[in-house]
């Protein structure tokens, strides 16, 4: 399903989509207290700081719906212009050896000729250079580049119009995207021969060059820019660039310029995921591209076998005309945390009131609308707003609110002073909601609450159950609401979101009380909800250590104490281990174990259980977690990760000749391969596979194959298991290649790229496989 994503004024720093609105207590006495009511159009107030008073509660529930105007395509009388940006880089001859990506170009060539003749269409073929030349052909247009090089793409042009000799454009792009079979392998037919202006042809990777000449070509059409697409092929990230155009390397992440870009990341297997760079291209396109006209940019990892799909899903999306749509409201969200589906067609409605910290307030309104789209399904799009609210304490002023668009709504609000979530043993869930009050609460309010429990609205996602509501016994002033928590809906969390909202739904019988919503604040201690023991692991230094990962049931700060924990074994004897903390993340915390401190226990075993010692950890609250066994958990262990080095080495007859011991102790199918050669051939290269963290025996190898490739992405030889050979005496696994290319030539002195795959049974006993590059010298024939 397409997506349309209109964004307005995105704040660069407001990172974080949501802002934990109730960490601390909260105390209300009878006072004004005031929201920010939301009343127009967020998106004249985009990026701004906005200054209101420090008894600002939060936002109304009640937020104006500020909806879009959607334009549905439905004909081909609207036309498009879409440039092909395909990559032929040498790693493409692995990725998409039968260059199915051009075919699938001509494919939809063919169908918008059909379809929608007068589409403009142009070609973009790049890896370290374009390679097109408008030397050797002048249909093609040089790129307007401050190097001058002679780098031509093909310009957008209808396809239904025709040169003089009768060939329609149409016609012509088939043929230019036609490919031919080079040594098993499908390239582009048409590559230019002269590489005039330019000092070497690597076959790497230029993205940013192929993006330039797309956007060069745009420069020259008619077509309104939301009718102006990408359609991106590539396999990669940049790799060396011609000398002077290092600059310009990552130029299309940041994307300056870009219409709608559909971009089709071709990947070996399904384990592999779209980069980084990929994705942050693709959201800077949709940043700078907004209104109802832009179709969204997306990015896929796709097989070179799947790409067939991509013709349909382009063709439905830029042969079509605009109509005017219907949009109906699906959801609103204020900063992740808070919210709705309801709507009135004016305003949407919050059940609970978003509320504000003491501080700048980074918010972020996201409203989501669907409409029918031109084949009758339903499409989505999205309105998003960012904005900061500075809520200042010191200030009464209430100038800054913008007119029409936000104003104040203020309320009277008296007797609660806080309330708090209680684990009163320790097992991580809620026993417990602690309320604070100004003044004692009458037993008569107390019994209608009992009774009536609708009164009291706990949030869902703890998954609470009322048993009873008593008043405080040790002295304070309020009372206790007794709950139980569904644990088999519920996890272990011990710290508070904004979605920890209690609310009052106060009747006249109970005026104590205010009817309002209460955030509720972290009274509970931490717990430990998972331990990870890791064995041998190496740091930069090549060092090993055993580290202890310590999952909490919240967001912590560092335990500076060395012995926080208390670990029991299966038998129960008792022991600490004497830590370190090397890094916190989030509810992470990573330990070095430094020893063991026990009369009966050597090391951390694993079916061993660990628990906090009682006053030695405390949350970022100051809340310590005192209760003697507090939840308990199983010591998990993870064995060291399985590694590889692959290094190769050019032999010689003199090397050879002089090693004769090594290489009488190699695999007897690899050195009888040397041995057998004539003196007159190149000795070739021995590649050579260590695994650096176990043995030669969880290597699969007649499942492992090498692929050779010379500086220009020529593949030369390739090779599989039957030709590796395992020696156990040296842990190492060796495969010897001769020299001999696909052709039955030897290769010239040099060194070539060779791909290792290695395949491997992991700690569990599953099989695996990983690549590893590696560089294949020939030293000669001497």
């Amino acid at each position: 399903m397409a997506i349309m994503t209109m964004i307005f004024n995105r704040l660069a720093v407001a990172a974080a989509l949501f802002v934990l609105f109730a960490g601390t207590s909260q105390d209300v006495s009878a006072k004004e207290v005031c929201n920010v009511k939301i009343t127009g159009c967020l998106n004249s107030i985009g990026g701004d700081t906005i200054k209101v008073p420090g008894n600002t509660k939060g936002i109304s529930k009640d937020v104006y719906d500020c909806r879009p105007e959607i334009l549905v395509y439905g004909s081909a009388k609207d036309t498009a212009s879409i440039m092909f940006v395909i990559d032929e880089s040498s790693s493409m001859f692995s990725n998409d050896p039968s260059s199915k990506r051009y075919e699938v170009a001509r494919e939809l060539v063919k169908k918008l000729k059909s379809e929608a003749p007068q589409t403009r269409v142009g070609v973009s073929v790049f890896t370290d250079r374009l390679e097109w030349n408008y030397l050797d052909n002048p249909i093609f247009r040089r790129i307007s580049d401050p190097f001058q090089w002679d780098d031509s793409y093909l310009p957008l042009h209808a396809l239904d119009s025709t040169f003089s000799n009768g060939r329609t454009y149409a016609d012509t792009i088939i043929s230019l995207l036609g490919t031919r079979n080079i040594n098993g392998k499908q390239i582009l037919a048409t590559k230019s021969l002269l590489d005039v202006g330019r000092t070497v042809t690597q076959s790497t990777t230029d993205i940013s060059l192929g993006f330039e000449a797309a956007l060069d070509a745009f420069k020259f059409t008619p077509t309104r820019k939301e009718r102006q697409f990408v359609v991106f092929f590539s396999d990669g990230l940049p790799t060396t660039v011609s000398p002077g155009r290092e600059a310009n390397t990552n130029d299309f992440v940041t994307a300056a310029g870009y219409p709608t870009t559909f971009t089709y990341y071709i990947v070996p297997d399904t384990a592999t995921t779209v980069p980084n760079k990929i994705k942050t291209m693709t959201q800077n396109i949709n940043d700078q591209n907004t209104g109802a006209g832009f179709i969204q940019s997306t990015h896929e990892a796709i097989n070179a076998a799947d790409l067939d799909k991509a013709v349909d899903n382009i063709l439905s999306l830029v042969t079509t005309a605009g109509v005017p749509a219907i949009v109906t409201p699906r959801e609103a969200t204020i900063n992740g945390s808070y919210t709705t589906t309801s709507n009135d067609g004016q305003s949407w409605q919050f059940s609970s009131t978003p509320l504000l910290a003491d501080g700048m307030n980074p918010m972020n309104v996201v409203f989501e609308y669907a409409y029918e789209n031109a084949s009758g399904g339903t499409t989505d799009t999205t309105l998003e707003f960012s904005f900061i609210i500075h809520k200042d304490p010191q200030t009464t002023d209430w100038s800054d609110l913008p007119a029409g668009v936000l104003q104040k709504d203020c309320f009277i609000q008296a007797g609660i002073e806080s309330i708090a979530y209680r684990d009163d043993n320790g097992d991580g869930y809620i026993d417990i909601i602690s309320i604070l009050t100004e003044d004692a609460v009458r037993a008569s309010e107390l019994s209608v609450m009992n009774q009536n429990q609708g009164i009291i609205t706990l949030p869902s996602f703890r998954n609470l159950t009322i048993d009873t509501i008593a008043v405080k016994t040790d002295g304070s002033v309020g009372f206790n609401i007794e709950v139980t928590q569904d644990r088999s809906k519920a996890s272990i969390f011990t710290g508070v979101t904004g979605n920890d909202i209690l609310t009052l739904d106060t009747s006249s019988s109970i005026t104590t009380l205010p009817a309002d919503d209460f955030s509720i604040s972290d009274s509970m201690a931490p717990v430990v909800v998972r331990a990870v023991y890791r064995q041998g692991v190496q740091d930069s230094s090549g060092a090993t250590s055993d580290l202890l990962d310590v999952y909490f049931a919240e967001r912590m700060e560092t335990v500076t104490q060395q012995e926080p924990f208390q670990f029991v074994t299966p038998g129960g004897d008792k022991y600490t281990l004497q830590l370190e903390s090397i890094s916190v993340d989030s509810n992470k915390q990573t330990f070095k174990v430094l020893g063991v401190n026990s009369q009966s226990v050597v090391a951390a075993q694993l079916g061993d259980s660990l628990w906090i010692y009682p006053d030695r950890v405390a949350d970022p609250q100051d809340v310590m977690q005192k209760i003697p066994k507090n939840n308990p958990v199983r010591l998990e262990f993870e064995l060291p990760e399985f590694k590889f080095k692959v290094s190769a080495i050019g032999l010689t007859k003199n090397i050879i000749n002089e090693n004769q011991n090594f290489f009488n102790s190699l695999p007897a199918n690899v050195a009888g391969k040397i041995k057998n050669l004539g003196n007159d051939a190149p000795k070739g290269s021995l590649v050579q596979i260590d695994p650096q963290s176990s043995s030669v025996d969880r290597l699969i190898v007649d499942k492992m194959d090498i692929d050779i490739y010379d500086a220009v992405g020529n593949h030369l030889a390739d090779k599989e298991g039957v030709e590796f050979g395992a020696s156990k005496a040296s842990n190492r696994i060796y495969y010897y290649w001769d020299g001999l290319t696909f052709t039955d030539r030897y290769a010239g002195a040099g060194t070539y790229r060779g791909f290792v795959k290695i395949v491997f049974e992991d700690d569990n006993g599953s099989e695996k496989t990983e690549d590893q590059p590696v560089y294949v010298p020939i030293a000669g024939k001497k």
